[in-house]
């Protein structure tokens, strides 16, 4: 928080719903070359946050100050570069498959969207390659259409999880007894299968699949259990129905670390594998 000297120019608020209540805190923005040298230059202060940044200056008029800093310096706006302290961003967050490239915001986007005083700033994918995961242009025009007195400007950028096949390899060493085995929790996702498959140890497996994918989260969100559900028993007056056994608690969550792809519908999408040991 700045002193009182200093009035807000603008905030910038990253959420992702791969983390808990959807913060973001692995994200840097670091100002460019050019961006760094206009903020010494006319004094613009930058406070980090755990899920984005603030812009300060000690300026009164925001307005007359930005329309003074483009016609003395001829610059259109500041550029921040966008890197990332999660070596795992790509694979946790939805993004294309096989996609190397950077992502691209701008308040001056005409398909940004303006919900509850915040502007959501739209996101464009770029094939240039660069060590950052992206970038963000502010414009000036755009910034002084924006400012209203007693209004902060506020720009927010939104990701979303990776949603994935969950895939439950389960090998069977010790021979424990699986005659009809499932994969059982509280959510109303299911599992295909079992299917006989073997592995590249030539380990003999029983797959279960998702159904549907799954987004990837940061914390345990959706619980399985692998259970044996044994079929009636058939006695000369009744048949009386088993009761489900539970082989295996708490099955693992999906880790972005370990993926595989397949194709659905000629479009191809992540899995994430998993191997249960019996």
């Amino acid at each position: 928080m700045m002193n009182a000297n200093y009035k807000l120019v603008f905030t910038v608020t990253v959420k992702h719903t791969f983390f808990q209540g959807d913060i973001c805190n692995c994200l840097l923005f670091s100002p460019s070359t050019d961006t760094e040298s206009l903020f010494k230059r006319f004094g613009f202060k930058i406070h980090s946050r755990n899920d984005g940044f603030d812009l300060y200056t000690t300026n009164d008029s925001i307005e007359d100050y930005i329309n003074y800093i483009q016609s003395s310096t001829g610059k259109s706006g500041f550029d921040f570069q966008i890197q990332t302290t999660n070596p795992d961003f790509v694979l946790f967050t939805d993004l294309p498959v096989n996609w190397l490239g950077q992502i691209l915001y701008s308040n001056s986007d005409p398909l940004n969207q303006l919900k509850d005083e915040t502007v959501i700033l739209n996101q464009t994918l770029s094939e240039d390659s660069s060590t950052n995961i992206g970038a963000l242009n502010i414009q000036f025009a755009d910034l002084i259409k924006g400012n209203k007195p007693s209004q902060e400007i506020n720009y927010q950028i939104n990701f979303e999880a990776r949603p994935t096949q969950w895939q439950y390899y389960v090998v069977n060493k010790s021979k424990v007894l699986l005659d009809n085995p499932s994969i059982t929790g509280k959510s109303k996702i299911a599992f295909a299968g079992p299917s006989n498959v073997t592995l590249p140890t030539n380990e003999e497996a029983l797959l279960f699949t998702s159904e549907t994918l799954i987004p990837l989260s940061e914390i345990a969100v959706n619980n399985f259990d692998l259970a044996n559900n044994p079929a009636a028993i058939q006695n000369d007056k009744l048949k009386t129905k088993a009761n489900p056994k539970i082989v295996f608690k708490g099955l693992p969550n999906a880790n972005p670390s370990h993926f595989g792809i397949f194709s659905e519908n000629g479009i191809d999408c992540m899995s994430s594998p998993m191997y249960i040991y019996l």
